[in-house]
C-alpha cells in the first residue's frame, strides 16, 4: 500500500511539473521604431488636438498603406514636439520594401497637420528612428 501511494505521488509530482512549462508564453521581444514630430508654424494646438502616427508599408504601388502600427493620443494642452513609439514585429515587415512613419494632428473632424513627404524607417538602410516634420493643412 506505501509504495502504491509513493508510486501515485510520484506519478502526480510528473505530471504537475510537465504541466507547469506549459504556463510559460514566449513571445517573441516587441521592437519599436520611435521619433519625434514636429511642425514649423508658430501655431499653438488646441488642448484637445489628437496626434497620430502610423508604420505602413508602402511597398504596394497603386494600393493603399498597410498600416503595421499606430499610436494616437491627445494633446492635452502640450505643444509640438511631440515624442512617440510604434511597436512592431519582424514577421510584421518581413518582405516589405519601404516602411514609412506617417502622422497628423486633428482638432474634432478637422485636420490640422499631416505629413507630406515620406518618411522611411527600417528598410534601404535606415535607422528605426525619425523626426517626423508635418505641414500645416490649408484651410
Amino acid at each position: 500500500m506505501t509504495f502504491s501511494r509513493l508510486l501515485t505521488s510520484a506519478a502526480l509530482a510528473i505530471a504537475l511539473v510537465g504541466c507547469s512549462g506549459m504556463s510559460k508564453i514566449i513571445t517573441p521581444p516587441s521592437k519599436t521604431v520611435s521619433g519625434s514630430l514636429t511642425y514649423k508654424e508658430r501655431v499653438a494646438l488646441p488642448d484637445d488636438a489628437i496626434i497620430t502616427v502610423n508604420l505602413s508599408d508602402i511597398s504596394l504601388a497603386d494600393a493603399p498603406a498597410r498600416v503595421i502600427s499606430t499610436v494616437s493620443f491627445p494633446a492635452e494642452g502640450k505643444q509640438v514636439p511631440f515624442d512617440f513609439s510604434l511597436p512592431y514585429s519582424n514577421a510584421q515587415i518581413k518582405g516589405a520594401q519601404t516602411i514609412t512613419v506617417s502622422a497628423r494632428i486633428t482638432h474634432g473632424d478637422k485636420l490640422l497637420f499631416t505629413t507630406k513627404s515620406v518618411n522611411e524607417v527600417l528598410t534601404h538602410g535606415k535607422p528605426s528612428t525619425v523626426k517626423v516634420v508635418l505641414s500645416r493643412v490649408k484651410r
